[in-house]
């Protein structure tokens, strides 16, 4: 589809993004919505994903909240499925499930490695894999994952960081694999994002580079790797954060 300057960049598209919450997913989700995507929110908390829909609903966009767990196989499938008989096709699939606690290495016990491991890597692979027919089917899609920027990795626990870094090879080697499917993977890496997020607010943060991350930022960086702009790009790793990465020596 050729990009025509002054369309919505979204159109006619539908979004699925799993750990959807009130931040940095509520922001690329009142975006993706802004831009004419239809979008499904899924994630654990179904309350905080049924306000995000009314926020979307209330500017004229279209929007439905899904409960489950995506380190959970089948919680993962039904995100695909629910998607696909709501809206009849899946075009991205925006993979933004995370948490971390700073923690010495060997003061990470095996269940917290595990559920760390789980929550920030084993769920994109586990939404991917029932993502990938999907998008087949449809000729095509993109696959946004959020790792974090090269500070964060370090600045946290060593389960965040192995599972963040296992994020960014595993996005490339899927760039790799479905590129014969038209399937174009990308991974976003932010950085610190303490900016808050206004709802009423969705124009580009803007200012000064060396203020603190915004969700907005981190929101539009996703809404062009998603876009038609971005159509010869994949198996990028975008770094989101401010160019902190560039600065500051990583904590030892």
């Amino acid at each position: 589809m050729q990009v025509v300057v002054g369309e919505m960049r979204l159109a006619n598209i539908i979004a699925l993004i799993v750990g959807a919450g009130e931040h940095m997913s509520r922001a690329a989700a009142l975006l993706f919505a802004q831009e004419g995507a239809k979008v499904v929110l899924a994630a654990r908390r179904l309350e905080v994903n049924e306000q995000t829909c009314r926020l979307i609903e209330a500017r004229g966009g279209n929007a439905i909240a899904v409960q489950g767990d995506a380190t959970v196989d089948t919680d993962a499938e039904r995100f695909i499925e629910t998607t696909v008989q709501a809206y009849g096709k899946l075009d991205i699939l925006y993979n933004n499930v995370g948490g971390s606690f700073r923690l010495a290495s060997f003061d990470v016990a095996d269940n917290t490695w595990d559920l760390l491991l789980a929550t920030n890597l084993r769920s994109i692979f586990l939404t991917s894999k029932h993502a990938m027919p999907a998008m087949a089917r449809n000729g095509g899609g993109v696959i946004l994952n959020v790792a974090a920027s090269a500070e964060r990795r370090l600045a946290l626990s060593s389960a965040y960081a192995a599972a963040k870094s296992g994020v960014i090879g595993f996005s490339q080697r899927q760039a790799r694999e479905y590129l014969d499917q038209n399937v174009r993977v990308h991974c976003i890496c932010p950085g610190m994002i303490r900016g808050s997020f206004d709802p009423d607010a969705l124009a580009p943060s803007g200012g000064p580079i060396a203020r603190p991350g915004a969700p907005l930022d981190v929101a539009y960086a996703a809404l062009y790797l998603s876009s038609d702009e971005a159509a010869w790009l994949t198996g990028a790793v975008l770094t989101v954060d401010g160019g902190v990465d560039l600065v500051y020596p990583a904590p030892r």
